[in-house]
């Protein structure tokens, strides 16, 4: 990296992106004009390099563009080592079952992206783990997709050392004109045109006891990792907050209190807070909505009225007015305009 990336900017922590000048190789294809004109130097590119999501929406794209690979976010996925995800891997490895270990990483996941979330939700005994933006930033596309599901595949079987694995995949985009690398990668169906990316795990494989399970280790490693946590930059409560709304857009309770659940405050904590740093909750929720919204009429055919519902909205009429007077047109307009083929 240039190491001239603002504080401000929203960002990436580079993991398995480390692995792709490789691939690229293999694929016949030049990195260096793969990373040309971003802020990523190849020579000193790492798992811990900061990527401007920008930048990585750009990288992926000429990825596929120049190697012909539609699946390269798949096959890039597929070479995820928890090593990318350095102590806080070993945390995950370490942890007695699945289900901690997946919940350490969700805890930790701040600090490797400001631009998106991941998540876990339990609900009639499956637990989707996924992925989703929460700033209007991040627009990563259709390849940053098939790489969030491929990693988290690859994370489940290293984890569990082949004892576990999704039994769907949901992705917040078209079908593909092959689908057969997804089912030939992924060995387990995919629905394409949903509201999130994520894949299901059945909920009681969450208790599955980990072979690398320490219990020592593991609790020496997440002292460790708080302390770290405690004395690196605060990401900033528009960004804590952002977070927060959009994985409780998944159960439709995008509230104030519900939020301020989620951050252990008291709401009118997170409110007085919110003033001092001159931010307004409806504001910061409108945003995360809208990044919600811009991925899904961009990359989707979902009904408007769906998109409506998914951001937990009172009506399509209402998200109607909301996104006009984010963007200027109705959501309609701004899908014929911006719809993105994949």
């Amino acid at each position: 990296m240039d190491g001239q990336v603002s504080r401000d900017e929203v960002r990436q922590r580079a993991t398995v992106i480390a692995e792709l000048p490789a691939l690229l190789a293999e694929l016949g294809v030049d990195a260096a004009e793969v990373f040309e004109g971003t802020a990523v130097t190849l020579p000193t590119l790492d798992a811990e390099t900061r990527i401007p999501f920008g930048d990585l929406a750009k990288i992926l794209d000429r990825s596929v563009r120049l190697s012909g690979r539609p699946e390269l976010g798949l096959l890039l996925g597929r070479r995820f080592r928890l090593e990318h995800h350095g102590a806080v891997g070993e945390l995950m490895r370490t942890a007695p079952t699945l289900g901690a270990a997946l919940r350490s990483f969700v805890a930790c996941q701040p600090g490797y992206s400001s631009g998106a979330v991941v998540y876990l939700h339990s609900q009639d005994g499956m637990t989707a783990f996924g992925n989703a933006v929460c700033s209007g930033e991040v627009r990563p596309g259709r390849t940053y997709s098939d790489l969030v599901v491929g990693i988290g595949m690859r994370m489940i079987t290293l984890l569990t050392g082949g004892q576990a694995a999704p039994v769907e995949f949901h992705m917040s985009c078209g079908a593909p004109a092959d689908r057969a690398p997804y089912l030939r990668i992924l060995a387990a169906p995919v629905r394409f045109q949903e509201p999130l990316t994520c894949m299901y795990l059945p909920a009681e494989v969450l208790a599955l006891p980990l072979p690398g399970s320490n219990a020592a280790r593991h609790e020496r490693l997440a002292r460790e990792i708080a302390a770290v946590m405690a004395e690196r930059a605060d990401p900033g409560l528009g960004t804590r907050v952002r977070g927060a709304l959009r994985k409780l857009l998944l159960v439709g309770k995008p509230t104030m209190e519900a939020v301020a659940g989620e951050l252990t405050l008291h709401p009118r904590t997170l409110r007085r807070r919110l003033k001092e740093d001159g931010l307004v909750f409806d504001t910061l929720r409108d945003e995360v909505r809208l990044a919600s919204a811009l991925e899904l009429l961009e990359l989707t055919d979902l009904p408007v009225g769906e998109v409506a519902a998914t951001l937990s909205y009172a009506s399509p009429e209402v998200f109607a007015e909301a996104f006009r007077r984010m963007r200027g047109c109705s959501p309609r307009e701004w899908r014929a305009r911006h719809a993105r083929k994949v």
